[in-house]
């Protein structure tokens, strides 16, 4: 048996490198599990002015078959399964963003550097 679980994260390498990649969860019949770990992209934010040093992607969602996730000022949305960039959503107030939740009608957005749940 085998499960997948998408992982998001960053460097502290002084890049604003961030990777999503896949932790595989094996379970043999004898009932041994082990982990395996799969990098799948790893870039940096599309807005060069944007990029913050050792921030890397941060909490993110599945909805309508793209990943969305936050690098510290934009929300980003990955088509999945082969993770192209589909959409970029910048904001002048996005400061040391956290999460982003989408739902049919918009998406939140953790804004922790203005302490806020913002809603688009």
């Amino acid at each position: 048996m085998k499960e997948v679980f998408i992982v998001t994260g960053g460097f502290f390498d002084g890049s604003s490198e961030g990777y999503i990649g896949k932790v595989f969860l094996l379970r043999s019949k004898s009932k041994k599990i082990s982990l395996r770990f799969e990098v799948s992209i790893i870039t940096e934010p599309p807005t060069p002015s944007l990029r913050v040093k050792n921030k890397g992607f941060a909490g993110g969602s599945i909805y309508n078959n793209h990943l969305w996730l936050c690098s510290s000022n934009q929300v980003l949305a990955y088509s999945l399964p082969d993770f192209e960039l589909t959409q970029v959503i910048d904001d002048p107030l996005f400061n040391d963003l956290h999460y982003v939740l989408p739902e049919k009608d918009g998406l939140f957005v953790v804004n922790t550097g203005l302490e806020s749940l913002d809603y688009f």
